[in-house]
Parts: structure tokens; sequence; C-alpha cells
């Protein structure tokens, strides 16, 4: 299924899309055993923004599960258990996969492990810095309930129901409950573990922030993004200091979001109107019009000191009905148009590329597949992020898969390999990594039943050559 990235959602509604957090003071540079702080108060602050440390990585993508982080030799990768998660290190050199503890005898069961999370996959992020491996929860509020109410609605009932159980015992049944109602329970927050697998702290954030703030990118110290509530005061951004977990706002324009992240400036659009927008929601038809005559303008932005510089305008009539801003991979964003057909459905009849660098438009090479996320989940200086391969899937309404990948140094966009099965495991993975010795991360055979995914590494351009000679990426014993 498409996923929707409307220029219209992402400027002008509020995306329910992961956000991303920070950390409360520790009390020394090494990291703790991991704790439950009580929830913080909210502090948000309009404080001036420290500058940008250095260059902006996006930590999430708009397609897929936001589980996996390129770190360029090797990826780390939130997996579940029954009733946890673990944090996994895959070493692209070895093909090999292990959890993320060094802990000598540690069985990886218990919040006494570094790399173990309470809950499930879900409304989590993982991402990296140079030192150090976070995982991203945001507030949900699902269960707005103590534990023994939830016990006796969800639990108790279900004890002696095998089907309901799903092959857990009753004792993993009854833990598998009381972590997801933890993690659904407990204020926005990290995770944070050293990338060596000593130890993990858990830092609540300064402000609980939910789900409708978007935080998608870092400086290597702080997340970047910002939320969008439709009225004509001005958006909100927002600053999460990675050492503190202070959150910090910073102001953006009357329907302005940010959208991606280049050196060290965040890029942002908003769409521009003679007269303020009417409220979508009571008066939808003049809401629309107005839409019809605006423009689309998308400007370069320094957080830290509110310097602006305007980047490119576009019809906003353009941006009102089938058209999508893809991502943004290698200092391309990436634009795609497309017509209604009479019959249903619609076409593809442009997709385009503004280089961030030269501000200059080109053509795509393409034939009517859909482009995923280009967007390079990973660290600013791995091989990836020259966003060399884009990824195209097209299915024939049964079930069946077919993908291309584009060469952008030679313009050539190729069948791969893969069987249509295949490809809709690769497909289950939501993107495409690259390592830096130059393979790609497949999944093929897809997610097994509790979204468990078995990976192998080929050589990007054998791949692109017709092989699949893979290497299947071996789990390690724990």
């Amino acid at each position: 299924m498409k996923p929707i990235r409307t220029l219209v959602w992402a400027m002008v509604l509020a995306l329910s899309l992961t956000a991303c957090g920070g950390q409360t003071p520790a009390e020394s540079d090494s990291l703790p055993e991991s704790q439950t702080p009580e929830a913080a108060p909210a502090q948000t602050t309009e404080a001036p923004l420290p500058a940008v440390a250095g260059d902006f990585y996006a930590v999430r993508s708009d397609w897929g599960y936001n589980t996996l982080f390129n770190a360029g030799d090797v990826l780390y990768e939130l997996r579940p258990q029954t009733g946890y998660c673990l944090l996994y290190k895959i070493d692209c050199a070895a093909a090999t996969r292990q959890v993320l503890c060094s802990v000598p005898g540690c069985p990886h069961d218990s919040e006494s492990c570094p790399a173990w999370l309470p809950g499930e996959i879900w409304d989590c992020i993982t991402f990296a810095t140079e030192d150090t491996v976070y995982v991203y929860k945001y507030r949900t509020d699902w269960e707005n309930m103590d534990w023994d109410t939830y016990y006796q609605n969800n639990v108790e009932p279900y004890l002696n129901d095998e089907t309901m159980r799903q092959g857990m015992t009753q004792e993993e049944f009854e833990t598998f409950h009381r972590n997801r109602y933890t993690q659904r329970t407990q204020p926005a927050c990290l995770y944070a573990v050293e990338r060596d697998g000593s130890a993990q702290k858990r830092i609540d954030l300064s402000e609980n922030l939910e789900g409708t703030v978007t935080l998608g990118w870092c400086d290597g110290t702080a997340l970047y993004g910002s939320m969008h509530t439709i009225s004509s005061d001005p958006s909100l951004g927002y600053r999460v200091d990675l050492a503190t977990g202070q959150v910090t706002n910073f102001a953006l324009q009357p329907g302005e979001s940010v959208l991606a992240a280049w050196g060290k400036r965040l890029v942002t659009g908003r769409f521009v109107t003679q007269i303020p927008l009417p409220d979508a929601e009571t008066d939808g038809e003049a809401y629309q019009a107005a839409l019809q005559n605006s423009t689309v303008e998308c400007d370069w932005l320094d957080p830290a000191t509110g310097q602006r510089e305007k980047l490119l305008e576009l019809p906003g009539k353009l941006f009102t009905e089938n058209s999508d801003f893809c991502g943004m991979a290698g200092g391309q964003l990436y634009f795609e148009e497309r017509e209604n057909q009479p019959g249903g459905g619609n076409v593809r009849v442009a997709l385009r590329s503004f280089d961030l660098e030269t501000g200059q438009w080109q053509d795509v090479p393409e034939d009517g597949a859909w482009l995923k996320d280009p967007t390079v989940v990973g660290l600013p200086h791995i091989a990836a992020q020259e966003g060399r391969y884009l990824w195209f899937s097209d299915g024939d309404g049964n079930g069946n898969v077919r993908m291309q990948i584009l060469d952008r140094t030679t313009g050539i966009l190729q069948e791969t390999a893969l069987t249509p099965r295949q490809a809709v495991g690769q497909e289950d993975l939501g993107r495409l990594p690259l390592t830096d010795d130059g393979r790609f991360l497949l999944c093929p055979d897809g997610m097994g039943g509790k979204y468990d995914f078995d990976y192998v590494l080929i050589d990007a351009e054998a791949l692109l050559q017709g092989s699949t000679d893979w290497t299947p990426v071996t789990t390690l014993e724990r």
C-alpha cells in the first residue's frame, strides 16, 4: 500500500508520525543500569537554541518499520520477543547478528539486560550517535487505567483461552501484558544503550511529547522536528537535547513544518495564501479553494538563529490532489505528480528531483512503479548518504511485487532478480540499506509470525546484474 506523504498532509495537517526524545541529566559520563523514574513535569521552553552541532541525519522513515538504523559497517535493530524487545547489532563484515549486550552470562530476558525494553516495537524509533544507540518511545496513553483494571479486562478472561494466548503459556501471557501495559502507560522516554552493549539507562523527556510531534532529524547532540496545528498561529519547532532531555521550542511560521534536513539546516515547507486559511473542518470548500490559489514555499532554516532563506516555490494547486513529496536522499528532494484516471485510480505523470546544492530540477528515470521513501536512516558519514540507489516497486493486485533499482550515477533503471515473493519480503523491511562496503541488506523471505526478519547481504552491483548469490546473516546464540 502506498504511504500518504502528500504535501497537503505534511504541511497543513498534523502528521501522526513517530517522535523522538531526549535524556535527563546523568550523574556521570557512564550509563547506569535501567531505571524507571516518575514522569517528569512539562518544562518546554523557548530559550535560545545552541548552534547546530553537526550535519543533520534522518532517524526515521515514512515507509516500513522505524526499527533499523544504518551505521555503515554495522546496523542496529529492535526486534520483538514474547512480551519484550531486544536491541541487536548486525555486523556487516562478519555477516552476524547478536544481542547488543556484553554483560557476561546475561539471559537477555529482563530489565537487567542493557538490550532489553518492555512491550512491543510499535511507537518506537531506533537510532544512534557515534557512541550511543537509542530507542525512543513517545507518549501514547493507550490504556488510561491502573494495572488491576487492565488485568481484569485484558488478561484474566483469556488465561484459559489457547486461541487468545497464541501459543504462550499462562505465565508468558501475563508477562506479555504486564510489559505491554508498562510500555503503553509510561511517559515519553528514550532508552540509551552504550554501543558496546555494556549498560543502558532510561530517560524521560522534560515534556511528555506525543506522536503528533514529529522529530525526525539529529545533529549528534539533539533531535529536531515540528508539530503543526491547523490555525493562523505560528507553528512550533522542537529540539530535544540528548544529554539532558530538555525540550526547547523554536518558532516556525503559520502552517510551516519541517520536511527534511541537509548539512546544518532544516528544510521547511508551508502554503502561502493571500488570506488566512479557513478552518478545514468547518469550511472545507473554502479551505480547498484557498489552497488552489496558494503557493508552496520551501525554505532553508537555521533553527538556532531563526535565519531563513527561500529555497523554492511551487504552485499550491499542484499539491492539493495527487502529488507527493517522496523524501530526500543525497541532497535531492524527490517529488512526484499523479493524475486521476477516468475509470478510477491514478498514474504518475512526473517524477522529479530538486538538487539542494545547485538549485536545479531534473527528471528521474522511471516506468510507473512506486518510488519508496528514499530517506537514508543512518549516520551522516556513511556511504548510503550519497543516495546512489533508489528503490521502486509495483504490485499486480494479486500479491506479487516487482522490484527495480535506479543507479543515479548511471541513470539506469534495472529490474532485480528477486522473485515476486522475495520482493514482498523486501517491502516488509521498508528500505534498502547499503553498507559501507557496497552491499545491500535484504530480507527476501519477509517477516516471520512476530515481525521477525531473516537477512542476507549481497554486493549491490551483483544484485543489479541479476545475481542472487547472497550471504545469509547468522544470528549468534545468546
